[in-house]
Parts: C-alpha cells; sequence; structure tokens
C-alpha cells in the first residue's frame, strides 16, 4: 500500500517528469519558447490610497524581492516577473504557479492580461526554481507569506487586485481569500485548479501524507528513480513527497473553510475565470466542475472547459505550444480581464 501511494503521489506536479517510464509521462511541457514582448499604452495613473505602499515603493520592494530569489536559481525564466505600465494602473493582477513549475509557466497569461491594462506580478514559491531537493522542506506556510508579499506588492501596484493562479496556484488563491476577508479582489483566474486531488488518487495520497514519516523513510524523498534526469529548465522531473502533501493540505483547509470562501467572493462581487479539462488526471475536474456551480448566483463567471476528446493535460492549459485551443482561451481572458 506504501509503495502504491508513493507512486500516485507523483501526479500532483504541475509540470511534467520526463523521466523514462515515469507516471508523469503523460503531462506536457511547453519549454523553449520565449515569452514575446509585449507593449501597451500607459494607462492614467491612479491615486495611491492611504496604507498602501505607493507605485514606486512596490516596485522597489519586487526589485528587493527578485534579487533574493537568484541564488541557486535553475534559469533566469524562473525569476518572478514584474510587467508594468510606469505608473499605478487602475488594475493589478498577482500570479501564481503551481507544484514543481515556476513562475515562467504563468509568463504568457500575464502578458495577456497586461496588454488588457493590468500591473502583473507574480512569484516564486518557496522550494522551486532551483533544485527538487528544495522542495523536500518547504511548508504551506511559507507559500502563504509568499503569497502575502506579493499581494502586497500587488496593493501597490493598482487599485483593484486580482489573483491568477495554475494547479496549486488556484489553491493558494482561494486560501488567500479566507485568510485575508479585508481583501475586496476583483477577479479570480483560475487555470487547472487544485480545487481536490484527482479522484483516482485521493485515498491514496491521503493515506501516503498521513504516514508521511513513515513513507519517506521507506521511498525517500521522491517518488521517481534517484537517476531521474533534471531535464526541463522550467520545473522539476523530481517530486518531493513533501510538496505532494503540502498541497493536500492546502486543499485540506480550503474545503473545510468554502463557505467562508464563497462569501467573500459574494460580499467582494469578484468575478471569477476558470480553465479546466476534462482529460486532467492530475487534479479534479469535477470538483473545478463543482466549485463553478457553487458560485453565488450574482457572481460574474466565465468557465472555459475541454472535453476529454482533446485531450489537453493539465500542464498544458498555460502555454500556446501546449495548448490548441489557446486562442480561444486568450480571447475569452482579454473579454473577461475587460469587465468592470
Amino acid at each position: 500500500m506504501i509503495k502504491k501511494t508513493i507512486c500516485l503521489a507523483a501526479i500532483f506536479a504541475a509540470g511534467p517528469c520526463f523521466a523514462a517510464s515515469t507516471p508523469l509521462e503523460q503531462l506536457e511541457n511547453g519549454a523553449g519558447v520565449p515569452m514575446t514582448s509585449v507593449r501597451a499604452a500607459i494607462p492614467a495613473a491612479v491615486a495611491e490610497p492611504a496604507g498602501a505602499p505607493g507605485y514606486a515603493e512596490a516596485v522597489s520592494e519586487f526589485n528587493a524581492y527578485r534579487e533574493s530569489k537568484l541564488k541557486g536559481i535553475k534559469n533566469e525564466d524562473n525569476l518572478p516577473f514584474l510587467l508594468v505600465h510606469g505608473a499605478r494602473a487602475r488594475k493589478t493582477v498577482l500570479m501564481i504557479h503551481g507544484l514543481t513549475d515556476s513562475p515562467w509557466y504563468m509568463r504568457e497569461l500575464g502578458g495577456i492580461l497586461y496588454k488588457q491594462g493590468y500591473n502583473v506580478v507574480s512569484v516564486l514559491l518557496p522550494g522551486h526554481g532551483t533544485k527538487p531537493e528544495d522542495l523536500t522542506t518547504a511548508t504551506k506556510a511559507e507559500w502563504q507569506d509568499e503569497v502575502d508579499r506579493g499581494l502586497r506588492i500587488a496593493s501597490g501596484l493598482g487599485e483593484k487586485v486580482s489573483l491568477a493562479g495554475f494547479s496549486t496556484g488556484g489553491a493558494l488563491s482561494l486560501d488567500a481569500l479566507r485568510r485575508h476577508t479585508e481583501l475586496k479582489i476583483d477577479k479570480l483566474f483560475l487555470f487547472s485548479p487544485a480545487i481536490a486531488i484527482n479522484e483516482g488518487s485521493q485515498t491514496s495520497v491521503t493515506l501516503g501524507c498521513q504516514s508521511l514519516w513513515l513513507t519517506t523513510k521507506i521511498k525517500g524523498d521522491y517518488n521517481e528513480p534517484a537517476d531521474t534526469a533534471e531535464v526541463s529548465p522550467y520545473n522539476y522531473s523530481k517530486m518531493a513527497i513533501n510538496g505532494v502533501c503540502q498541497l493536500s493540505d492546502l486543499i485540506s483547509d480550503n474545503n473545510t473553510w468554502r463557505a467562508e470562501i464563497l462569501e467573500s467572493l459574494r460580499a467582494s462581487g469578484t468575478g471569477v475565470f476558470a480553465v479546466e479539462s476534462e482529460a486532467d488526471t492530475t487534479v479534479s475536474p469535477v470538483a473545478v466542475t463543482d466549485f463553478m456551480g457553487s458560485l453565488p448566483a450574482s457572481s460574474r463567471s466565465e468557465y472555459l472547459w475541454y472535453p476529454p476528446t482533446e485531450g489537453i493535460a493539465h500542464a498544458a492549459v498555460t502555454r500556446s505550444e501546449t495548448n490548441p485551443r489557446f486562442p480561444e482561451l486568450r480571447s475569452k481572458l482579454r473579454e473577461f480581464a475587460a469587465q468592470e
């Protein structure tokens, strides 16, 4: 049972594993395609409210934050990115990546929102962007602290703050709504969000994480063979068991506080944009559909759903080179982002 548990735990990487005969071969990875430059007219500056960091202060804080992430970085594209119009904008968005990957997975989406007038900031979650061994000690609390820092920077960049999360980043976005009831989030963008673990693995992961010490003693810190090569510059080919369990704990918290999260969305009038594929074997497509269906009747929402026949994998959604329906995603995202 323990061996089965750890093998199944592998699927919770937001990015794929390229080692031969691993459970993550089915997930696609968009690698090697640089982000095209983005240009937009500078929007009219928005006044800075009392108590929020000023625009210049927010940019300065981001630069220091990015500098702090340089040590051991695997690839420069894994670093947090900032796309700004030179002044505080009406809208800003914080982008949060998924488990085992990096902000690179959010760059193309960030560029779309930038072109819609948003100031865009991303974070690099602890344990990511460097080497997979760093994920063996990362904690949910550290990820939450990183999101909080990103929210502080975002609040200085724009009047209306939105959240955009891919996979684990989606779970962290919902968690931020739960922890910060004072936030009036304008829009919530969810891409293959980790609302729940895929049904085929829920029991195994739960049991494995309940006996994490024993699991790691038997199997080690990783589910893949020790000689698994790190072939992608943007994510890890190895999955640390600890990372799966931190995500599982985060999902459990969100389920416990789901009513409060939905109330926060209702009270703030938050618009919710979600994308999910029924071919997703990493998170539960059923749970995403159920979440979207449970939104308050008054909510502005857009749900882009890919049928299983299209075979669009979990990690393929956020990048144009791996998602054949990305042009449609781009168009609908632009339309939703432009809504007031």
